[in-house]
């Protein structure tokens, strides 16, 4: 990865672990009220919903789509074409949205009774409906700040777009702790959904007034005449089908979940919480930043840069990921335990979020590959391949849930979730190699050596430190802090050590951020 790279990415990682901190904190606030009960359970389900929507017309793909047609704007030199091509697909975006939010909140209690809740108990069911209702007007307000961010991103301007996730928990947390107490005795979950409201309200107006200066405006023209808006529509569109495929996966893996095992959805929810933290850390870190750069180097047609920012980006996920994977497995107990078991929440409810991260773990790799694996046939403007590919493994997705949902119970749902992501980061390798030509050279394969080796003496490192951690249920919050501190900071040191007398290159990369 470049110094100018890096040096953005590690902003941007910055505001990531800000907003994944505030996340966890979320849920560490929502479970402490709440527990794990059915309330929890009802809030989770009545997100399912709210989210479909928001990616059916713009989710994590309107980003993949936007960049490449609005960087080639810009770099042709057509600045208010640019612009124009903006305003256009936030307005037809915009529409759908509100199209969808009428006839989703009409139907709302036949979706939740004879659908998503079904198997929950009718008072859960209840309270999922009103919520749900509730956070239906999030998607229009995340969909128009996801376009401020692909706006943003396109300029190199990752501080104000990477930030604004944090806003958006803040709002929750702040709806948990002094809106929900306003609320009769049953009813609290509201008041977590109006933080959700005030969340997304701040989302994006943190990037308005950025997005504003840059020049974005109002045009009067109609935005499907517009050639522009029409090419991303149709580069958005694949994206959509497969993230609809997705999203109808992971409805039916929370169906599947609330029948598994008492409070399973919420289980599943903050095992996927504490699987996504390193992912989100260094994997989306990267992907983002690397992004808008290969759409510049694939516009240019220059395949040896591409390639070289694909394989340096792929080195500098797996370097973290790898043993982060393998820490977190090991230690996900005493971390579950610390983070979650808290008022409210039960030291059951700990066990089962914790076995549920261990299958979650096991796929940690390929999921954080899928950050930026994807985005290099986006940068190319060909979305039809990663959805295709995406859509197969959702079939098998679904498939193993079954499967193995009856054989390992709530675990078997993380376990199908990570052989989906194997599958489909192994595919899309070979579908760019057949597409570019694209290889894991020498050096990337030594590298995968060196990171294994330095991941193993980690977790002999890990286990070695077993007396400090495994009475985890018997130590206080402090007390269990500090060790599990001791510990992730000795594994932590063993392992870039290891990476060092090694030689790994990633070292040197990340000594240079840290001296700036």
């Amino acid at each position: 990865m470049s110094s100018r790279l890096a040096r953005f990415a590690a902003i941007t990682a910055l505001a990531f672990v800000l907003s994944r901190l505030l996340g966890l904190v979320r849920d560490q606030v929502i479970a402490w009220r709440f527990g794990d009960t059915n309330q929890f359970d009802a809030y989770v389900l009545a997100f399912q919903i709210p989210d479909t929507l928001f990616i059916l017309v713009s989710g994590g793909a309107l980003g993949t789509a936007f960049i490449p047609v609005f960087t080639g704007l810009l770099h042709s030199g057509d600045e208010e074409a640019a612009w124009r091509m903006a305003y256009g697909v936030m307005v037809v975006l915009g529409a759908g949205l509100v199209a969808l939010i009428a006839v989703t909140w009409i139907f709302a209690p036949a979706l939740m009774a004879e659908g998503l809740a079904r198997r929950d108990a009718p008072e859960t069911r209840t309270l999922a409906t009103g919520l749900m209702r509730v956070l239906l007007f999030s998607p229009l307000l995340l969909a128009m700040g996801s376009i401020a961010t692909a706006i943003l991103q396109s300029f190199d301007q990752f501080g104000v777009a990477a930030f604004a996730p944090a806003a958006y928990n803040v709002g929750i947390i702040g709806g948990a702790l002094f809106i929900a107490p306003l609320f009769p005795d049953g009813y609290g979950m509201y008041g977590v959904a109006t933080g959700v409201l005030v969340g997304t309200f701040f989302f994006l107006a943190l990037q308005l007034p950025l997005t504003l200066r840059l020049g974005l405006r109002r045009f009067s023209t109609a935005p499907l005449r517009d050639p522009n808006v029409r090419t991303t529509l149709r580069l958005l569109f694949p994206r959509i089908l497969g993230q609809s495929a997705i999203q109808i996966s992971t409805l039916i893996t929370f169906f599947l979940a609330a029948g598994l095992a008492e409070n399973g959805p919420t289980a599943y929810r903050l095992a996927f919480t504490l699987f996504v933290l390193p992912v989100g850390l260094f994997a989306t870190s990267v992907g983002t930043v690397a992004f808008p750069s290969m759409s510049r180097e694939a516009e240019e047609a220059d395949t040896a840069t591409f390639s070289y920012l694909l394989r340096r980006s792929m080195r500098a996920i797996l370097f973290f990921v790898l043993p982060g994977s393998v820490g977190l497995a090991l230690l996900r107990l005493p971390i579950t335990k610390l983070i979650y078991q808290h008022g409210e929440f039960s030291a059951q409810g700990t066990e089962l979020t914790a076995n549920t991260l261990a299958y979650f773990c096991l796929g940690m790799w390929a999921y954080a590959l899928l950050d930026i694996v994807p985005r290099a046939f986006y940068a190319m403007q060909d979305t039809r391949t990663p959805v295709l590919i995406a859509l197969g493994v959702v079939v098998l997705d679904v498939a193993l849930s079954f499967l193995l949902g009856r054989l390992i119970g709530l675990g078997g749902l993380a376990l199908a979730f990570a052989i989906a992501s194997m599958v489909q980061v192994i595919a899309l390798l070979f579908a760019l190699n057949h597409r570019t030509g694209f290889t894991l050279d020498p050096n990337t394969l030594r590298f995968g050596l060196k990171a294994a080796a330095a991941t193993m003496v980690m977790a002999a490192t890990v286990l070695l430190a077993g007396p400090l951690w495994r009475g985890y249920q018997t130590l206080g919050t402090v007390e269990l802090l500090l060790r599990l501190g001791a510990v992730i900071s000795a594994a932590a040191a063993i392992y870039l050590l290891v990476s060092l007398l090694l030689k790994q290159e990633e070292v040197g990369t990340l000594r240079r951020i840290v001296r700036r």
